[in-house]
């Protein structure tokens, strides 16, 4: 049997990282940083993943920029909110969102101080008790952060290419394991099996858009859109359970609210993959309303609540459209959102009047829907639980009897995000199934499990992307320091 050859001309006893998204790329930033060598193997053409296309922000308590604007937030509220959101009694999971929600200013720090990254406005998004979701005024926050994150990596990979090397449309195609032990990775390259040594950081995503594998954890999903792209495949997380890896949590699949669906086509049809309506889109004051014209759930809860109450209402009125309704005010504060949705044939402007036709209800139903939620906003609660109220009144008139305008899109549930994984430690160790530490070998991002318990709550994936990625080479790096002082004591 032949040897797989070393792939040729690597930086010397590199840390290994599989995956070029947030998770990914922060790992190699950090670890170079701390004085190691660093290889980043990504399958596709470009790094990036899913984390460029995070819409509404990444979540942080105690930052800067919530003191600025006076948030009365703590970690614990943090905490609290992610571990309701999670539904998990484990103490596994509460332990990881310990460490997610404690690091979660630092982190933000650390993108806007030492990346330069304009995170300046904070929003509210469902399931948080207060504003601590950070994005920037004039891009997308998943493309703001990753690009530059991206673009640092890429920098210093030019100017050290001897501590660097990326090497994209690589697949992995085996983990080397002995007794417990990882010694490297083999990969595909051109058509060609290569070997590379050294411990692994695991930063390779999910599995959304793998309908195999959500047939085999959840079927019932399985017919669902995703909001995934095509690379979110769960490929490595297979490879590693079948290396006696071990997995957790690998039922917990999140199904989004508010996947969009083209205005002209109101149901989903035969789109596999659905553009997320982002969670601001609500934060801001959106409303969602049934094939009746009428409300029927609190739009800022969690992202499970809403989709359950949204398969609920659809039996409901025997009609599968849902439709998120912004008013002027909610619209102006989400203009670039506003902007790209309408280019995309997601949203559409309509008056009051188009409102009422597009929704086919009475135009008293609609007015008393929105007289209702005006209100329940005055009283500062409603019959749903919700006590924020953004960007109120929502009105088919204005003051001098012209009609009101809106923003309208229809909306999906959609698969969007795996909570199931590899099993990690706070120190972002992998471990074996049977419960001990696999050395050398080191996870963070989504392609871990056991953080979100069983519903993530809006803005901690690009958080658990830099907390744990960051972790994960600190980790990493202090393994191969003391292998290397070992290995030169023999």
């Amino acid at each position: 049997m032949s040897v797989i050859p070393l792939f040729p001309n690597l930086p010397p006893n590199p840390i290994i990282v599989v995956g070029g998204g947030l998770a990914g790329v922060t790992a190699a930033i950090q670890s170079v940083n701390s004085g190691a060598n660093v290889v980043l193997v990504e399958k596709e053409a470009k790094l990036g993943g899913n984390s460029m296309k995070a819409s509404s922000g990444i979540s942080g308590a105690l930052t800067s920029q919530q003191i600025s604007l006076h948030v009365n937030d703590s970690v614990d509220s943090f905490l609290e909110d992610s571990i309701f959101s999670a539904r998990s009694g484990k103490d596994h999971a509460r332990s990881l969102l310990e460490i997610l929600t404690d690091e979660s200013a630092d982190a933000i720090k650390w993108l806007t101080k030492v990346c330069k990254i304009d995170l300046s406005t904070v929003s509210l998004l469902g399931g948080h008790s207060q504003p601590r979701t950070h994005r920037g005024l004039s891009k997308p926050p998943g493309f703001a952060i990753t690009s530059t994150v991206i673009s640092i990596l890429s920098d210093i990979s030019e100017r050290y290419p001897q501590n660097v090397k990326v090497i994209n449309q690589a697949k992995l195609t085996d983990i080397i394991v002995h007794d417990h032990e990882v010694d490297g990775v083999v990969i595909e390259f051109q058509d060609s099996k290569y070997r590379i040594l050294g411990p692994v950081i695991l930063a390779s995503g999910g599995y959304s858009a793998n309908k195999e594998l959500i047939s085999k954890f959840r079927p019932e999903l399985s017919s669902l859109p995703t909001t995934n792209g095509p690379y979110a495949s769960g490929d490595v997380l297979s490879l590693a359970l079948e290396k006696g890896i071990a997995g957790i949590d690998l039922d917990k699949i999140q199904v989004h609210p508010t996947a969009l669906v083209p205005f002209d086509s109101k149901i989903v049809k035969d789109d596999q993959f659905l553009i997320l309506g982002a969670e601001m889109l609500r934060g801001a004051g959106g409303l969602l309303l049934n094939a009746k014209g009428e409300r029927f759930c609190n739009e800022l809860g969690t992202r499970d609540y809403v989709s359950a109450a949204i398969e609920n209402t659809i039996k409901k009125t025997g009609d599968d459209r849902v439709l998120l309704v912004l008013n002027e005010e909610a619209a102006k504060q989400l203009k670039l959102n506003v902007q790209f949705y309408t280019a995309k044939g997601l949203m559409k402007k309509l008056t009051a009047e188009e409102l009422i036709e597009e929704i086919g209800c009475d135009q008293q139903d609609l007015h008393q829907t929105f007289s209702n939620y005006n209100l329940f906003a005055d009283l500062q609660r409603d019959e749903f639980g919700k006590v924020h109220f953004p960007n109120i009144p929502f009105n088919l008139l204005n003051s001098e009897s012209a009609q009101e305008s809106f923003y309208v899109s229809y909306v999906s549930r959609a698969v969007h995000f795996t909570m199931g994984g590899l099993k990690f430690n706070g120190n972002a160790e992998i471990e074996h199934q049977d419960g001990r530490v696999v050395s050398g070998l080191f996870g963070a991002g989504e392609v871990t499990g056991g953080l979100h318990g069983d519903n993530r709550l809006g803005g901690n994936s690009l958080l658990e992307c830099v907390v744990f990625g960051k972790r994960a080479a600190l980790t990493a790096s202090s393994y191969l320091l003391k292998s290397l002082s070992n290995y030169h004591k023999l």
